[in-house]
Parts: structure tokens; C-alpha cells; sequence
């Protein structure tokens, strides 16, 4: 995003070199506009995702939202391996508990 918004500007200054300011001021608000609707997009797609969050329908982004959707989706799995060693623990204790006896009896002497 660094190089598009670094072309960007030295095109606008190129334009107002050659044509004048508001030739170079409307390529530069034009190229801020779809630099603006670029991030949008990858933001309702984030807020879809979110609405119903899955490690299987992560979106794949492009740019920084290439890492920002890695980064959710190694926490989803980091997440969903977690649940599972729970869940495998709790059921372990299941079965340590069921395995012992309804009653204890201490004798002292």
C-alpha cells in the first residue's frame, strides 16, 4: 500500500506540473477514493466473517488485510485446539471420577 499511495502522489505532482493543481488535486482524490473503497470492502467482509466467525470461511485478504486475516485465522485454530485438549481433559476426568467408588471409609487406629 506504501508503493501505491508513493505512485500516487508523484502522478498527482507530475499532473500539476503539466496541467495545473486541479487536474492533479482530482487524480489525487480520485486515487484516495479507491484506495478508500479498497479498505471498505475488506472491512464488510471482515464484519460479514464476524457475524458467524469459522476457521473455514476466513476471508483471504490482499495487502495488510492478507496478515490481518492470517492472524485471525491462527487464532481460530489456535482457539479450536485449545477447546479440544479441554474437552479431552474434561472427559479424562470423567472417566478418573466414574472409576472410583460412591464411598471411602478412613479407619484410624
Amino acid at each position: 500500500m506504501f508503493w501505491l499511495g508513493l505512485v500516487l502522489i508523484c502522478a498527482s505532482l507530475m499532473v500539476w506540473v503539466g496541467e495545473g493543481l486541479v487536474p492533479a488535486l482530482i487524480l489525487l482524490a480520485s486515487g484516495l477514493f479507491i484506495y478508500l473503497a479498497g479498505h471498505l470492502y475488506w472491512l464488510s467482509k471482515l464484519q460479514n466473517w464476524l457475524k458467524n466467525p469459522s476457521p473455514d470461511n476466513v476471508p483471504e485478504g490482499a495487502g495488510v488485510w492478507l496478515d490481518i486475516f492470517s492472524a485471525l485465522f491462527q487464532n481460530q485454530r489456535k482457539h479450536a485446539r485449545s477447546e479440544q485438549d479441554l474437552i479431552a481433559s474434561l472427559q479424562g476426568f470423567k472417566r478418573a471420577t466414574s472409576a472410583l467408588p460412591d464411598g471411602i471409609v478412613i479407619l484410624n487406629r
